[in-house]
């Protein structure tokens, strides 16, 4: 389910193998990876998420990465479209939730802090 959430960007940059050993199964050809993907890590100012990284889809890389450096740039808060809750897609063997990577579908530049 998307939600929209004004929100602090505490950082945005490439995805890398820590970020994506979350998520996915060890025993997965490293070649199924994502690449190149951009993930931004936000913090909506009503806490329903702190510090959470979202996976930004390739389509929307240039403009969520634009938008989340003049934040950071600004000190400025963007309204954030996003995946929350961060969607489930099962159980491990021990009964553990398996996560999927939660989505970050776009981000608008606030005027004003």
């Amino acid at each position: 389910m998307s939600i929209q959430r004004t929100s602090v960007v505490n950082s945005v940059g490439p995805t890398s193998g820590d970020f994506l050993g979350n998520f996915l199964d060890p025993r997965d050809d490293p070649s199924n990876y994502p690449s190149g993907l951009t993930v931004v890590t936000l913090t909506a100012l009503d806490n329903t998420f702190t510090s959470f990284s979202f996976l930004v889809d390739a389509g929307l890389t240039n403009t969520v990465l634009a938008t989340a450096l003049a934040s950071i740039s600004t000190g400025n808060q963007v309204l954030a479209d996003v995946d929350w809750p961060q969607p489930v897609i099962g159980t491990d063997q021990d009964g553990n939730t398996i996560y999927a990577p939660a989505f970050c579908y776009s981000l608008w530049l606030n005027g004003t802090t």
